[in-house]
């Protein structure tokens, strides 16, 4: 495992970060930034009639969702999220905010 893969959380972390390293080379670094998550949860009123019919379908209420988990509480929840798998031949996959 490198360096990179073992970054630490941090307080106020900025981005969610998704990083792939394979044995054969594969490998995958994603960088979300969390502001994505407050303006998806104030932005939410914008998502077509038709998606939020498929997805009411589906059973998820984005409303009801919404209504119930504050942003702030969503950022803070993530602050602490931390993903490690060694995959026995030598994959290692992170995901974890900084």
């Amino acid at each position: 495992m490198t360096k990179d893969i073992l970054k630490t959380t941090t307080k106020n972390p900025r981005f969610l970060y998704i990083m792939v390293q394979s044995k054969d080379g594969d490998d995958v670094n994603i960088r979300i930034p969390l502001i994505l998550i407050n303006l998806t949860m104030k932005f939410h009123h914008f998502i077509p009639r038709s998606a939020r019919k498929v997805m009411e379908d589906e059973g998820i209420d984005l409303d009801r969702f919404i209504d119930e988990v504050p942003a702030e509480e969503l950022l803070e929840a993530v602050k602490e999220f931390d993903v490690n798998i060694v995959s026995s031949d030598g994959d290692t996959v992170r995901v974890f905010c900084e």
